[in-house]
C-alpha cells in the first residue's frame, strides 16, 4: 500500500487531507517571537490573512527539517507501506531537499520499501491539486511505479498566471522596492505573472482588476490552445474571494471547466500577501490515464 505525504505549502481543503489520509509535514510561520505550524490545525488561512492586515510584523516562513520528514515517514514504513511525498517547488524552498535527505537515510534502513520524494515544481493550490490527483490514482489501485510516471506527466502539464490587488504586500515581503510599489499603486497597475517551468516570469502589466482578470483568462486560453478539454482549470486566491468568483465565472464563460476554487494558504501567502488571485491549468487524470 502507498502512503501519501506532502508539505504544508500544498493548499488543498482540509477535508480532502482527512478523507484520503494524506500526512502533512508543516512549515513554520513566525510573527516575531510567535511561531505557528501550518498544518491546518494551528493557523488557518482566514486567521493568517487577518493577522497580515492587522499586525505590523510581517510573517516569515521556515522550511521543514529532514528530521520532521523522518518522523513522519518512519511509522508508515514500519507498518509496511511504501512512501510517496510531493513537495513545494525546490526553486522556492529547501523543503524538497529536506525530504530527499530523509529519503536517502530511510532507504538504508528500509531497503525493501519504495520511497520517493518528488519536486512538484508547483506550489499552493496547484501543488494541492497534484496531491489530490495522486489520491485518485492510489484509490484506483495504481502501483508505485505507475504513480510516479503519471504524477510526472500531470506535474509537467501545468500553466499558472496570477496578479495582486495591492503591490504593498509584495514590498513588505521583500519582492518589490518601495518606489515601484508606490508608483504601481498610484497608477493602479496590476502585474500579470506567469509561473512557468517552476519559475516566476513577468507576463504583462494592465490597469485595474477587471483588466487583470481578462488578461489571465486570455493567457490561459492561449496556453491551452485547441485542447481545452484535456485540462482542469482552477482558481486560487489568498483573501480575494470576490475576484476569485469573477475569475471562476470568466473561465467558465471562455469554455474552461473550472472545478475548484481554493485558498492560497499561509506558506505562499507570507510572500504574496492577502491580495493575490490566480488561475491555472492542469492535465486531467481519468482512471489510470493522464490526458
Amino acid at each position: 500500500m502507498i502512503k501519501l505525504f506532502t508539505d504544508s505549502a500544498a493548499d488543498m481543503p482540509r477535508e480532502y487531507f482527512d478523507r484520503y489520509g494524506v500526512s502533512v509535514i508543516p512549515f513554520g510561520i513566525s510573527y516575531g517571537d510567535e511561531v505557528y505550524h501550518t498544518d491546518f490545525y494551528d493557523l488557518r488561512p482566514d486567521e493568517f490573512y487577518r493577522r497580515c492586515i492587522e499586525i505590523d510584523a510581517w510573517p516569515k516562513t521556515s522550511q521543514p527539517a529532514a528530521a520532521q520528514y523522518e518522523d513522519k515517514f518512519r511509522p508508515a514504513l514500519e507498518e509496511g507501506h511504501d512512501v510517496f511525498c510531493l513537495c513545494i517547488t525546490s526553486k522556492f524552498s529547501g523543503s524538497y531537499q529536506s525530504g530527499v535527505m530523509a529519503m536517502n537515510k530511510l532507504k538504508e534502513e528500509f531497503p525493501e520499501r519504495k520511497i520517493l520524494v518528488m519536486d512538484s515544481r508547483r506550489c499552493t493550490a496547484q501543488q494541492g491539486y497534484l496531491v489530490y490527483q495522486a489520491c485518485l490514482m492510489i484509490e484506483d489501485g495504481i502501483d508505485f511505479d505507475g504513480l510516479v510516471s503519471q504524477m510526472e506527466a500531470v506535474r509537467d502539464g501545468c500553466f499558472t498566471f496570477f496578479s495582486v490587488g495591492s503591490l504593498e504586500y509584495l514590498r513588505k515581503g521583500g519582492r518589490l522596492g518601495k518606489a515601484s510599489a508606490l508608483l504601481g499603486s498610484l497608477l493602479n497597475i496590476k502585474p500579470i505573472i506567469s509561473f512557468t517551468d517552476a519559475e516566476l516570469k513577468p507576463h504583462s502589466k494592465v490597469r485595474g482588476t477587471k483588466n487583470s482578470i481578462a488578461e489571465i483568462v486570455k493567457a490561459l486560453n492561449k496556453s491551452a490552445g485547441e485542447i481545452k478539454d484535456k485540462y482542469t482549470a482552477m482558481v486560487f486566491v489568498s483573501n480575494m474571494h470576490e475576484e476569485g468568483a469573477v475569475l471562476f465565472k470568466e473561465l467558465k464563460a471562455s469554455g474552461f471547466d473550472p472545478v475548484h476554487n481554493w485558498n492560497i494558504g499561509p506558506v505562499v501567502g507570507a510572500h504574496l500577501g492577502p491580495t493575490g488571485y490566480a488561475a491555472g491549468l492542469l492535465l486531467k487524470y481519468e482512471g489510470q490515464k493522464v490526458f
